[in-house]
């Protein structure tokens, strides 16, 4: 987290930018400070970072000149991992549920759309996935030697129907039974819609391409014959 106070006398305020990167000269932030005391939040970086670097611009033009004081910059290293699993439980909602919030499981994440659940410790109790409860979040069975239905559980796995909110916004669900070569695979099945459309997109640009030296070749042989 970066604190910042600054104050501007005349013309233009502040511009200020973070790099993330210096030697691939990523942009975390770049804004207009408005004065006064200002809080930014930057995720946390890759392993291949070399650090933070902040820079302040302070244009002025020939009939307005600009005047800016920078009184105080801090940063603050924040408990990333321990925040994002902090959450609020009702007493009574954890006794109606049992089980539901002191089972662990061991989980392995495969892309951030998709959860495996190795462990089969799991079967006949509540699992539930810390992300906002959303229908896209599907839970399936598949078979651990076959490459179908890893690849497309949505359509050759076998589908968990129960799905229900845990706290009013994380997602549960219960695993009754499971074969000896079976895992739980939890997806975020909209993600597919992405990648369908990143594959229209290129189809469709390619086919315009085509079209494009198609018109150009007929023109030019229309040309070459009319000589």
């Amino acid at each position: 987290m970066v604190k910042l106070n600054s104050e501007n006398l005349t013309g233009k305020e502040l511009f200020f930018y973070i790099f993330g990167n210096k030697t691939r000269k990523q942009s975390k932030l770049e804004t207009n400070l408005k004065g006064g005391v200002e809080y930014f939040l930057l995720n946390p970086g890759y392993y291949y970072d070399d650090g933070y670097y902040f820079s302040f611009q302070n244009s002025s033009y020939k009939a307005i000149p600009s005047e800016n004081n920078l009184l105080l910059l801090d940063v603050y290293l924040l408990p990333f991992e321990y925040l994002k699993n902090v959450r609020f439980v009702k007493h009574d909602l954890q006794e109606i549920q049992s089980g539901v919030f002191e089972n662990h499981f061991n989980s392995e994440k495969d892309r951030y759309y998709a959860y495996k659940l190795i462990d089969r410790n799991y079967v006949g109790q509540n699992i539930v996935l810390y992300q906002s409860f959303d229908a896209g979040w599907g839970a399936y069975i598949v078979d651990q030697n076959s490459y179908w239905e890893q690849s497309l559980p949505f359509f050759f796995g076998k589908r968990v129907s129960e799905h229900f909110k845990v706290n009013k916004w994380a997602n549960g669900r219960t695993i009754h039974e499971m074969g000896d070569n079976e895992y739980l695979l939890l997806f975020f099945w909209p993600q597919m819609l992405e990648y369908i459309g990143i594959v229209a997109l290129v189809f469709v640009w390619n086919l315009a391409l085509l079209g494009a030296f198609l018109r150009t070749r007929a023109v030019k042989t229309l040309n070459q014959n009319q000589e």
